[in-house]
């Protein structure tokens, strides 16, 4: 039914693209933030990656300074395709949900 009330196909491409970018950008911060994640224990447990004393940040840096050290530049975007196959087909889907929801409520006059 929606099918039929369309005046134009969706953007699919532009959200493939555009949320493959957005992975792109995000990836390296995601790793260290799932490293960071991991990096707990009891009371008393020693981290491995260290807050700085200069900026309050959790060990963020130390853990990015230690992925580049031990994988090299690129371990900061290890697993992109699956995030990126993931975020193009979560985007597309919600841009074509959005443009039949419009299409069909400008149809209806709400």
């Amino acid at each position: 039914f929606f099918f039929l009330m369309i005046r134009r196909p969706p953007r699919s491409t532009q959200s493939r693209s555009s949320a493959a970018s957005d992975v792109y950008k995000r990836q390296p911060q995601d790793i260290v933030k799932t490293h960071l994640q991991c990096d707990f224990g009891p009371p008393g447990f020693k981290r491995k990656y260290q807050v700085s004393k200069i900026i309050p940040d959790g060990g963020f840096f130390d853990c990015a300074r230690q992925i580049v050290r031990e994988q090299g530049f690129r371990g900061l975007w290890i697993g992109f395709s699956a995030c990126a196959i993931r975020a193009m087909y979560a985007n597309a889907i919600g841009f074509m949900v959005y443009e039949y929801t419009r299409d069909y409520l400008s149809l209806i006059h709400i």
